[in-house]
């Protein structure tokens, strides 16, 4: 039985990419069971962006891209990309019924506990940790009980005394995911 939140279009998946692992799509066509493929649009392909001033070297850009400059009242050079519209064909598996994860809302990405969102697989973990990681700078996040933390590589003022007492007689789940929340709970949890 297919899922009916897949039957639809603008229904937003997750495609396996041999490059960044996961990518994100949205469907832009209705999928019936027992068809061979699905007609995806790749998010990140879409629609036009500005990517600010340029100060100098240009970043990577994608082949396909249409681009040109403008100059504003101010003098700078903005850049402004236009990215062609490109629907890929993504092949299903009808044997094994195997059809593309599902993505989920906007409002759930970013959340400090995996359980709270509303498919738990792995690119869904593992975008919210990204997500969480690269933009929010949080190192930890709950799964439950369990603390997930992403190795920063570098010193972080996350340790001082200060976080400590901040910690000190919360409940797990009041403050942001860290260790001494975990030590905190484990400690009441002896008393």
């Amino acid at each position: 039985m297919v899922n009916p939140d897949l039957t639809s279009p603008y229904t937003r998946v997750w495609i396996p990419d041999p490059d960044e692992v996961w990518r994100s799509a949205e469907l832009t066509k209705d999928y019936k069971e027992g068809e061979k493929s699905l007609q995806l649009k790749l998010e990140d392909e879409t629609g036009v962006f500005e990517r600010g001033v340029i100060l100098g070297m240009l970043p990577f850009l994608p082949q396909d891209v249409e681009m040109w400059a403008e100059v504003s009242s101010d003098s700078q050079f903005h850049l402004q990309l236009l990215l062609q519209l490109e629907i890929r064909e993504y092949p299903v598996d009808a044997q094994n019924n195997q059809l593309p994860f599902l993505r989920n809302p906007d409002i759930l990405v970013g959340e400090n506990d995996l359980t709270a969102l509303s498919y738990l697989h792995e690119p869904a973990v593992l975008h919210n940790l990204k997500v969480r990681f690269l933009e929010s700078n949080h190192i930890y996040t709950y799964c439950g009980i369990v603390l997930v933390a992403i190795n920063p590589y570098e010193q972080l003022p996350i340790y001082g005394q200060d976080v400590i007492y901040a910690y000190s007689g919360q409940n797990m789940g009041d403050m942001d995911p860290h260790i001494f929340a975990v030590a905190e709970e484990a400690y009441k949890q002896m008393a």
